[in-house]
């Protein structure tokens, strides 16, 4: 088991666009859209913007695989930016990064991804 340390965690206040992720097995993610997610695709774990979700898609949980079945879009009026040092975290059961789209690009490959925030960032973990 990997512990991590939270970086930073501010809540701010405005006018966010989020996606809420369903997934077969009845887990429910919401996150903003700007987000990233940990996707597997012919195994190769890959970081993807919630935004290009597709129903398919396999999201990746501690114990095994979970199909997005829906992705919806909705505005909320408050948001928490949460940074871990090692840059993931699990949410709802699902692996995501605590990294926005602004790093890093759709469906680049995750380790390689999540090694270049860490070392961009300070966080040189693991």
């Amino acid at each position: 088991m990997v512990w991590t340390r939270v970086a930073s965690n501010v809540r701010d206040v405005g006018d966010f666009k989020f996606i809420k992720i369903s997934t077969i097995d009845n887990i429910t993610l919401q996150v903003t859209a700007n987000h990233m997610v940990v996707i597997e695709e012919r195994g190769i774990f890959r970081v993807k913007s919630v935004k290009t979700l597709q129903i398919g898609d396999v999201l990746i949980t501690p114990t095994k695989i979970s199909v997005v079945k829906g992705v919806e879009e909705y505005w909320g009026d408050t948001k928490c930016n949460l940074v871990t040092e090692h840059g993931t975290v699990v949410a709802q059961n699902i692996f995501v990064t605590t990294i926005c789209e602004d790093f890093g690009s759709e469906n680049s490959d995750f380790n390689n991804t999540i090694s270049l925030w860490r070392e961009t960032h300070g966080y040189s973990v693991i």
